[in-house]
């Protein structure tokens, strides 16, 4: 799909999505961020639990400023049922318009069935209805999708590993914040941040940044990111290293709305997902 990236574009600008989530009439209610991971053959999107069901996840209640969700928790009406996921695109020559008329490339899933279940995979305890233990799901993406779009460009590929970091290491929050979105629509915003809390530190599977991140990036790959650099050695003869960034987990939000700490669920949340 992407032919030639535009001069000095970063690769991993394509592994974040957009995400609307619509209502009935498709309209959309949310709008969010996530990321496209591929593990052993199967390809997922990664996103919150708070995208797809609308509840914080601490008090499983709607958040206020939700109305949609709370209307349906409330009243009784139909709930946000279906996702759109925008793949980036990266074309300095784009017009300024909205997202839809930029972005053809786009999955639509189905978050609930004919009787009403997920079609989300959530960490739970025990795992088939007990209560959340994280604020991350996957929905794998169908396979006529896979073979109509090809996806590999935009995808994480990840084994299982759980990377080394540390308190102070520098990462990036890379997503959709919703303020930002009609001037840089059709790619990424990265937000840099710093590992604010101990990784190994804690009763849960997540750490804590230092970012000042906004509503819409919530879903957003947090990554360790290196660029492209020339090594020169005695002689000028040297080595090239290649852009690389590592995943680190999922982003889930600020801890308040005052607060510039951020909740970072780590990637072993991941392995709980896909191998269930």
């Amino acid at each position: 799909m992407i032919q030639q990236l535009p001069t000095r574009f970063s690769p991993y600008s394509l592994k974040s999505v957009r995400i609307q989530v619509l209502d009935i009439n498709g309209t959309t209610v949310l709008q969010a961020s996530g990321f496209l991971v591929s593990h052993h053959g199967s390809m997922w999107l990664v996103t919150n639990d708070h995208v797809v069901s609308g509840f914080n996840f601490e008090s499983r209640r709607p958040r206020e400023r939700d109305r949609i969700w709370l209307d349906w928790a409330e009243n009784g009406s139909s709930r946000p049922n279906r996702i759109r996921v925008h793949l980036p695109t990266p074309d300095a020559e784009a017009p300024e318009a909205l997202f839809e008329e930029l972005s053809p490339a786009r999955i639509d899933m189905d978050l609930y069935d004919a009787s009403k279940n997920e079609l989300w995979k959530s960490v739970k305890s025990p795992p088939t209805n007990g209560s959340l233990l994280a604020d991350v799901v996957g929905i794998e993406i169908p396979k006529e999708e896979q073979e109509r779009l090809p996806l590999a460009d935009y995808c994480y590929f990840w084994n299982g590993e759980h990377p080394y970091f540390e308190v102070t290491d520098r990462v990036w929050v890379v997503g959709y914040p919703a303020s930002v979105g009609k001037h840089v629509p059709t790619t990424p915003i990265w937000t840099s941040g710093s590992v604010a809390s101990e990784p190994e530190i804690g009763l849960d599977s997540r750490f804590f940044i230092d970012s000042r991140t906004r509503p819409g990036q919530s879903g957003s790959p947090v990554i360790v990111h290196r660029q492209s650099r020339y090594l020169d050695e005695a002689g000028g003869l040297g080595e090239e290293l290649p852009e690389k960034a590592i995943l680190l987990g999922v982003y889930s939000g600020r801890t308040d709305e005052k607060s510039d700490i951020g909740s970072v669920w780590k990637t072993s949340v991941l392995s709980r997902i896909f191998n269930a």
